[in-house]
Parts: structure tokens; sequence; C-alpha cells
């Protein structure tokens, strides 16, 4: 079975992979590679593409792949801060 996704931004899965049962082995792929080369290379895949190769795409590319691939920063506000030291150079040149 071979489904296509026309989309540039997918927020949930649910309704593409709903009807997959739990443990069953799918496969993602680019049907037109030479389209897509540029971007492929842009984000960190390398040439010769290889069958199996993954990456962790930086989170330049937008506010989910910044997500995703830093996670979500937690501040306590009910936690004393911590001592942070600067140096700065005062005066003129």
């Amino acid at each position: 079975m071979t489904m296509t996704i026309n989309k540039k931004r997918i927020r949930n899965l649910d309704r593409y992979i709903s009807y997959i049962a739990d443990g069953t082995q799918i496969i993602v792929g680019i049907s037109d590679l030479d389209r897509f080369t540029s971007i492929l290379t842009r984000i960190g895949f390398i040439q010769p593409y290889q069958s199996g190769q993954t990456i962790l795409p930086p989170g330049t590319f937008g506010p989910i792949s910044l997500y995703n691939a830093e996670g979500k920063y937690i501040v306590h506000k009910n936690q004393p801060m911590k001592p942070s030291y600067r140096s700065s150079r005062y005066g003129y040149v």
C-alpha cells in the first residue's frame, strides 16, 4: 500500500497512520529524489544517499524542528537563582 502526503507541516499523524496496527513496520520514503536533493543535503543527509540513513535536523528550520531537536525548557521560578558571572570591559579604547 502506498500513501502520498503533500503537506508542508503535519501537526498530528493520527489522521494518516491511525489504521496501522501497533508494531507494524512502516517505511517512509521520497518518490522523486532528484527534486529534493538540495533540501536533503541542506538538512544533513550525506551523499550518496543510503537506505537507513537518519538525521536529527537542526532547530534552524522552524519552531517545530527546534522543539524536536532541543526539547522544552522549563523555568522553575520557585527555585533560587544560580549566580552567573560575566566579564565586561568599561571605558573607551
